[in-house]
């Protein structure tokens, strides 16, 4: 049992399972469009909440506009932790692609003092 040729078949067998077993296996998909749901429901709340501005998706980000000037921009991210920011007159929202109804409840009040 411990002479170079058996260890050499034995692994010349397990690299062959290990080719067929790959080789078999599905393959997994990478899916560039996994973020829209999410995204699009959350424009579908925006606008039933606050219908004054108009809303545009943007990859993984919401565009916030009136009148042809960015007002906001909202973006969802897994590792984002829930922040806003100002950027010169553009608000910037960092939310969970899993937000909560108060998270999104708080968005809108601070997109309604933004807009007075």
């Amino acid at each position: 049992m411990n002479s170079p040729l058996t260890w050499l078949i034995l692994l010349i067998g397990a690299g062959i399972v290990l080719y067929f077993i790959a080789r078999f296996l599905p393959k997994k998909l990478n899916n560039p469009m996994r973020h829209i749901a999410p995204i699009e429901r959350l424009q579908a709340e925006l606008i039933q909440r606050e219908p004054y501005f108009d809303y545009t998706i943007k990859q993984d980000r919401i565009i916030v506009s009136k009148d042809g000037s960015i007002h906001a921009f909202v973006i969802l991210d897994d590792k984002a932790v829930n922040t806003t920011r100002k950027l010169d007159d553009v608000m910037i929202f960092s939310l969970k692609q899993r937000y909560r109804t108060k998270e999104l409840s708080e968005l809108v009040a601070k997109l309604q003092q933004f807009k007075k």
